[in-house]
């Protein structure tokens, strides 16, 4: 990838990161696992999305916002045993899986 259109990626993860959860990174922190192109859904048919994965040294940092009404941190088997992920998610989460057990 261009350094300059990865560089742009990061900075594009580092304020969603920011607006959505109000949590502030080192975006060299973050280590991307792969691209989300879903053409199944009206938002996915114009979007693409960048995956990464990064490690959190204190989940406290993490607030709500008005972007997002509440979250809930689930274990990857409670991941794997639920079916009403929406579809982003669910790619992620495989991309998630096929990054660890590479």
């Amino acid at each position: 990838m261009n350094c300059d259109n990865y560089t742009t990626i990061l900075n594009c993860a580092e304020r969603e990161l920011f607006e959505e959860i109000s949590l502030r990174i080192d975006k060299n922190r973050l280590k991307f696992i792969g691209i989300i192109n879903d053409d199944k859904t009206e938002v996915g048919s114009v979007h693409f999305g960048a995956v990464f994965l990064y490690k959190l040294d204190d989940i406290e940092k993490i607030k709500n916002t008005t972007e997002i009404e509440s979250y809930q941190w689930l274990s990857m088997k409670e991941i794997d045993g639920t079916d009403n992920l929406e579809e982003w998610s669910r790619i992620a989460m495989i991309l998630y899986k096929d990054f660890f057990l590479k």
